[in-house]
């Protein structure tokens, strides 16, 4: 599994001591590009196409900020790049968050299709005990 991550746009701004970094991010997840994979599972398919362009992309807005303690000396390029480093890890979160959502759903399709399996190995199991009961009776 591979994910790759390209920064479309990344906008600073100052307010004060403090630097804000916008940025946004498109993440292109390998597996999810193979939508059809996903259409047997509709909850999960709904949800991709949410969440996701036709080739599989996941744009994401996210924001870092880095504030100057009052006791230190403010340095622009240095708020930047904290502030960068915080919008990036905050992309990697969402991302991470997103395959955990679509990991639930898929699970809970799967749970189902198991309960569903074992419901019918118990009838199974109560109709030997009706065969058994019925060559009893005769």
């Amino acid at each position: 599994m591979k994910t790759t991550v390209d920064y479309k746009s990344v906008k600073y701004t100052q307010d004060g001591n403090t630097v804000i970094c916008d940025l946004v991010s498109e993440i292109r997840y390998d597996k999810i590009k193979h939508m059809e994979f996903f259409m047997d599972i509709p909850d999960v398919y709904a949800y991709i196409k949410k969440i996701a362009d036709s080739k599989g992309n996941i744009v994401l807005h996210t924001r870092g900020v880095a504030k100057c303690l009052p006791t230190d000396t403010f340095d622009y390029e240095t708020g930047r790049r904290i502030a960068y480093t915080r919008a990036q890890s905050e992309v990697f979160y969402k991302a991470a968050d997103t395959y955990d959502e679509i990991m639930r759903r898929i699970e809970i399709d799967i749970e189902s299709v198991s309960l569903n399996c074992y419901l019918a190995g118990h009838k199974c199991f109560q109709h030997i005990g009706d065969l058994v009961e019925g060559t009893n009776n005769e």
